[in-house]
């Protein structure tokens, strides 16, 4: 005759008991997972790490590009601000001859949009660094200093040189160099080079 059974569970797992006064068998335990709790931490703390270095290329990547850029937009305003000293006062006076005039302005306008091309070549740049979307930081700071190289592009395609040194002007190229510079500064990654934050005070040094 069949000895009766009785399904009890230990630990969350059903074991089968005989009920005959012997306690002969003994229950499967269930160990914790530790193995495998720590292989989830690992590869947790790995994919962290990876992710820290990605951001970090890019935004090595990104001030690397925005020097350059930066770089384009001080020359274009020294070039152009050279211009206009070499062509005053008689830029700015009525009696100048018409061909002095169409001459001088004509070196403004040269140097105009030399300037506006090698900005737009490097916003091009800039915008062509690769942000993984979840670094919203960097992908802010990207947006913010497209915007700057944007706004002195429409400034040295504007009237100049009668707008040159404009207040209206004068601060909306400070405004979009301020928000650049701060947006790029609030995106170094925590842990980084020590330097990243001196770095993008060099690069904006020069900006108006």
């Amino acid at each position: 005759m069949a000895l009766p059974l009785h399904r009890a569970h230990y630990r969350g797992v059903a074991a089968d008991l005989i009920l005959d006064g012997r306690t002969d068998v003994e229950p499967r335990r269930i160990r914790h997972p530790r193995r495998w709790v720590a292989a989830f931490v690992l590869v947790g703390a790995a994919i962290f790490l990876f992710d820290r270095w990605l951001q970090q290329r890019e935004f090595d990547q990104l001030t690397d590009r925005v020097a350059t850029a930066q770089t384009s937009i001080d020359y274009a305003e020294q070039r152009v601000n050279g211009m206009i000293q070499y062509g005053s006062p008689q830029l700015f006076i009525t009696r100048t001859p018409a061909g002095v005039q169409t001459y001088l302005r004509g070196l403004v306008s040269d140097a105009s949009t030399q300037g506006a091309n090698d900005i737009a070549a490097a916003q091009t740049a800039v915008a062509g660094v690769s942000i993984l979307p979840w670094h919203r930081n960097l992908v802010a700071a990207r947006t913010a200093f497209l915007d700057h190289a944007q706004t002195w592009q429409d400034f040295l395609r504007s009237s100049l040189p009668d707008r040159f040194g404009s207040s209206d002007w004068t601060g909306r190229l400070t405004a979009s160099g301020t928000a650049a510079a701060a947006t790029l500064a609030a995106a170094v990654p925590v842990g980084g080079n020590s330097q990243d934050a001196a770095r993008i005070d060099a690069i904006f040094a020069a900006s108006p």
